[in-house]
């Protein structure tokens, strides 16, 4: 073979058809007709960081080759992969990254783009496109693996963004990846990564055992549940499921009758599926956020007295009598291998619900969400280091969504016919030289585009069951608010109130003294001769100056300083003087701190308070005690209610206030949290003292 460069003979090559086809035999050519564009692409290298279980250089090569066979094919261009092992691969990726930004040579996008094809004569004198090496400093496309890797990642600017990418050309991402793994994977509004379709969250099913439930009743599944007299929708029936807890506890031949060595009513306790609790999750406190299985993200949700969901408060009850009664296998103890539940709660996938239907009643008490990991967990990214952002979307876009599959197979399973082969039914059949090639499916791809495996737990229904479960599945309602960011908002704002007062007080008392002042200088200034008289006005100018301007912007400043004071539509907040402001900004200084520490000590010990009235709740017996407990939380409700300043702040609040109790959204990038600042700082002082 000859290499050389070929330029003239390629472009000749490439202009050749279009101007044999432009014109028929004897024909002018027609200027109507269109241009043609030019589709000229030039051949592309890129890299791709990525995770594999087993794997060794020659199946890797395999694969390799396989692969860009088919994407040389269809996109000209080809892909080196480079494998590590989960252990060494974030070290490995970040390495080559810090060597990039630190590269002095011209950026792997620039020599990419300014390079000249280089091209080959075969043995028939055919010109052959050579693809371009991998430069030093390129890096393309890279698996992340987490939240805490992104973040590095991101923070350091080692990650492109492409936003414009995934809504203008690689448009199909976005009708294949799940909604809310694509807007949860944004970070202010922008995309650095795409998450791989994968399922999101589990089930949490309640089951109740057919056997022992018609053993007592004459039972069906919906003598379990009942509807929510506030919400109107279909909860859990903790009383009927006390009552037959009750039932199996106070009937010493139910084993007998079953045919087992012990049956126990319940099989353990459960926390209520959808609750958060403030100031951190999971510590014990009253307050809280409790919302329904069907409450998601678009949902405002209250921060509240957790006792004052009554479905809540039955949950809690029905957990206290189980523990109290001893409806689970006492601690540290081994049921026996046929030991039987009247009631179990699993937490699973949408298939799981036909494995139990047989024997037990199923109930989904809450369904999938996802969390702030969750779109992070698998995602493809191009690195600010690419040679071409645009043909690495292309790859990434052909293992999220063509329907084909050919490219994600080959990435998931190797080569077909080598590494595995198709049953007739569809399913992959690995070789014995493809266990030597193991992936993750949740690092290559869409899960439900790779042909099923039964050896990596898919079969022929995984497809549609996955789609059942992420349609249904929602984001969490406090997604990327975590209790620790909602609690520093909640006492950054107390101090920004308890500031404003302050300062309010201060600012306007100084305010009248320099109104005084200035009075009682044009009276004594009536007492001197005419010259004199000017005089002193004249020096007195400054001083009257400064208390007009306090007057005639007492107001910006406080909008300025006071979330709680808003200017009217259309009015325009006039310039505060410079002396002015200095005056503000000095004086708001000096308090902060005096603010600041009184405002965590207010909320240190209402929140160790908050926690005290929920360890007392967890230390009742009975119902009864937990019932009084309750009432008595209601009446330090009630007192703060019963405030006029806290009901308006609590309940006349108009959205945008600070004081407003709520949590909703404010647009699909951006989530505002309105916490009760002055009302949450009340209601804690009330349980403390």
């Amino acid at each position: 073979m000859k290499k050389r460069v070929l330029s003239f003979l390629l472009c000749l090559l490439m202009i050749l058809p279009l101007a044999l086809v432009s014109c028929g035999p004897g024909e002018e050519p027609d200027d109507t007709t269109p241009e043609v564009e030019d589709l000229y692409v030039k051949p592309a290298s890129l890299n791709f960081y990525i995770i594999g279980d087993t794997f060794n250089p020659d199946t890797v090569a395999e694969m390799q080759e396989a692969f860009n066979a088919v994407s040389r094919d269809l996109y000209k261009t080809q892909v080196q992969f480079i494998f590590c092992t989960e252990a060494e691969y974030e070290s490995v990726v970040t390495a080559k990254l810090q060597s990039a930004a630190s590269s002095n040579e011209d950026s792997a996008f620039n020599r990419f783009e300014n390079a000249e094809v280089e091209t080959e004569l075969d043995d028939l004198d055919t010109v052959i496109e050579l693809y371009p090496e991998i430069y030093s400093n390129q890096v393309d496309i890279l698996l992340i693996t987490g939240k805490d890797m992104f973040d590095r990642l991101h923070s350091k600017g080692y990650l492109a963004d492409i936003t414009a990418d995934v809504e203008n050309i690689n448009i199909g991402i976005k009708s294949h990846v799940n909604t809310n793994l694509l807007s949860g994977a944004k970070v202010d509004g922008r995309l650095y990564a795409v998450p791989n379709n994968v399922t999101i969250g589990t089930y949490t099913y309640m089951l109740i055992n057919k056997q022992l439930a018609n053993r007592y009743y004459n039972s069906k599944a919906s003598d379990f549940t009942k509807v929510d007299s506030n919400t109107y929708k279909t909860v859990v029936n903790y009383d009927a499921c006390l009552k037959f807890a009750n039932d199996i506890m106070g009937d010493p031949a139910v084993a007998t009758a079953m045919g087992v060595s012990e049956v126990y009513p319940l099989e353990s306790t459960f926390e209520f599926p959808t609750i958060n609790f403030f100031p951190k999750a999971g510590e014990n406190t009253i307050f809280g956020v409790v919302y329904e299985a069907s409450t998601t993200y678009t949902h405002a949700v209250k921060l509240d007295n957790v006792f004052n969901n009554e479905v809540y408060k039955s949950h809690f009850g029905f957990m206290l009598e189980a523990k109290t009664r001893g409806f689970c296998p006492a601690a540290g103890s081994t049921p026996a291998a046929d030991a039987m539940y009247g009631i179990r709660v699993l937490k699973g996938d949408y298939a799981d619900r036909f494995n139990y239907t047989d024997d037990y009643y199923i109930y989904e008490l809450d369904q999938p969400r996802l969390e702030d990991e969750a779109p992070f967990e698998s995602m493809f990214a191009v690195s600010a280091f690419s040679a071409s952002v645009g043909r690495s979307m292309e790859i990434i876009e052909d293992l999220l969504c063509n329907d084909s599959a050919v490219l994600r197979n080959i990435l998931q399973y190797g080569v077909e016919g080598v590494h595995y082969n198709l049953s007739e039914d569809g399913l992959v059949e690995r070789t014995a030289a493809g266990q030597a090639y193991r992936m993750n499916y949740n690092y290559t791809g869409n899960v439900i585009l790779a042909a099923p495996c039964l050896e990596d737990g898919m079969d022929l229904s995984f497809s549609t069951y996955f789609k059942q479960q992420n349609d249904s599945a929602t984001r969490n309602p406090l997604y990327g608010m975590t209790p620790e960011l909602l609690w520093k908002r909640t006492r950054d704002s107390l101090i920004n109130y308890a500031l404003t007062e302050k300062l309010t007080d201060l600012i306007e008392a100084d305010i009248q003294a320099l109104d005084n002042n200035a009075s009682e200088i044009l009276k004594a200034a009536t007492q001197l001769s005419p010259a004199e008289k000017k005089a002193e006005l004249k020096a007195a100018i400054p001083t009257s100056r400064v208390v007009s301007d306090y007057k005639d912007f007492w107001a910006s400043i406080r909008a300025d300083i006071d979330p709680t004071v808003e200017l009217k539509d259309g009015e325009v907040a006039p310039v505060i003087p410079a002396e002015v402001r200095s005056y503000v900004n000095t004086t708001t200084e000096t308090l902060r701190q005096t603010v600041t520490d009184e405002a965590d000590a207010h909320l240190s010990a209402a929140a160790d308070a908050a926690s005290t009235l929920m360890e007392q709740a967890m230390a009742c017996t009975t119902k009864e005690e937990l019932d009084a407990h309750c009432t008595m939380i209601k009446g330090l409700d009630s007192k703060v209610n019963s405030h006029p300043e806290m009901a308006k702040l609590l309940y006349n609040a108009t959205a945008g206030s600070i004081y407003h109790g709520m949590l909703k959204e404010k647009d699909n990038t951006e989530t505002w949290s309105w916490t009760l600042s002055g009302a949450l700082y009340d209601w804690y002082l009330n349980i403390s003292n």
